[in-house]
């Protein structure tokens, strides 16, 4: 099985690593050099116990960092986890806008999941992100 991830953030990287745990081929872009700096030194940009020492065991096996998906891997599926921005006007909205054009502006995390026949979206609210609007 092969996935792809854009945005490997908390939840994009934790669930990259764990189904690359589980032997899936996992493919995962990235536009913050900051954070791709640290995957490719073994390490995530986040205090998670036992990640690290995951990446390492499977960076460049199951788990790999791509400027761009593969044309000749054939994906069962792909997951979007970009964050929406907080504020107007920071690299983070650049960032996001263009996959969440029309998300509100709030912590909430946008994760699409897609197979080769429909789309599912998912829209989780972080416990402290601030109720109404």
């Amino acid at each position: 099985m092969n996935i792809g991830i854009i945005g490997l953030g908390y939840v994009g990287l934790t669930l990259g690593i764990a189904a690359a745990d589980k032997d899936i081929d996992v493919y995962g872009i990235e536009v913050n050099q900051y954070i791709k700096d640290c995957l490719a030194q073994g390490r995530a940009h986040f205090y998670e116990p036992g990640i690290d020492n995951m990446i390492r065991r499977h960076s460049g096996r199951t788990f790999h960092v791509v400027e761009s998906f593969p044309k000749d891997v054939k994906f069962d599926a792909f997951f979007i986890t970009v964050g929406t921005p907080l504020k107007g006007g920071g690299g983070g909205e650049r960032r996001s806008r263009t996959l969440t054009t029309s998300a509100p502006r709030s912590r909430t995390a946008w994760v699409a999941f897609t197979t080769a026949r429909s789309w599912s979206f998912c829209a989780a609210r972080s416990p402290s992100a601030p109720r109404g609007r």
